[in-house]
């Protein structure tokens, strides 16, 4: 297990360098919260979706992206209050 953390803080710190200026016209953000979500046995209150989390994401990516772009959520509401 402590090899798979490692390795994952690895992946983590590379692509926080390397995916930066992305050009992109759309991004879905909903379908990978459903998809944990849904999972009885994750919920936690470390990936629980609510403004906060909903909102650091969003931030996360407007550090990401250059210029604007077309978000869908697949209706979760939390997202009207953060994407302006």
């Amino acid at each position: 297990m402590r090899l798979l953390a490692e390795i994952g803080d690895v992946c983590a710190d590379y692509q926080d360098r390397v995916f930066r200026n992305l050009r992109c016209r759309r991004l879905q953000l909903d379908e990978t919260w459903a998809w944990i979500y849904c999972k009885q046995k994750n919920r936690t209150e470390k990936i629980a979706r609510d403004t906060l989390t909903a909102w650091a994401f969003v931030e996360d990516i407007a550090k990401r992206v250059r210029g604007r772009l077309q978000i869908t959520t697949g209706g979760y509401k939390v997202y009207l209050n953060v994407i302006e």
